[in-house]
């Protein structure tokens, strides 16, 4: 495996880097990893970190409280923020966003959590 390198940053991570790649991109150098895989790297950015490094992880943590965050907005806050539109949703109907939105909020909760992504409404509903 190679790492893909730019001004001391990984910029990719390959199997195979040759005579053509080089040419079309002069301005990268590769160095020899024989410790890791393509798989044991992450694209934080602009640049590939290896999964354990806890800049990984502060950026998946991220990414993925933004995925949580976006589905509280677009499936929870429209529904259980609107007193008109609560009022006429059934007790069922309510309990179900009510869980959902626990669902939510509890996910950060999980072990190695970061890892994962959150359910959309519909997934979670059809599990």
């Amino acid at each position: 495996m190679l790492k893909v390198m730019k001004e001391q940053k990984i910029v990719g991570v390959v199997n195979v880097w040759n005579e053509v790649d080089q040419k079309f991109h002069p301005d990268l150098t590769t160095v020899e990893d024989n410790d890791h895989t393509v798989n044991d790297y992450v694209m934080c950015g602009e640049e590939y970190l290896l999964r354990e490094d806890p800049r990984a992880i502060e950026y998946e943590e991220n990414r993925v409280r933004d995925i949580r965050n976006s589905y509280l907005e677009q499936y929870v806050d429209p529904v259980c923020s609107n007193p008109l539109r609560w009022a006429d949703m059934s007790e069922e109907e309510k309990q179900v966003y009510i869980d959902y939105r626990r669902y939510l909020l509890d996910f950060t909760t999980q072990t190695d959590w970061y890892k994962l992504t959150p359910m959309t409404l519909d997934e979670w509903k059809n599990q």
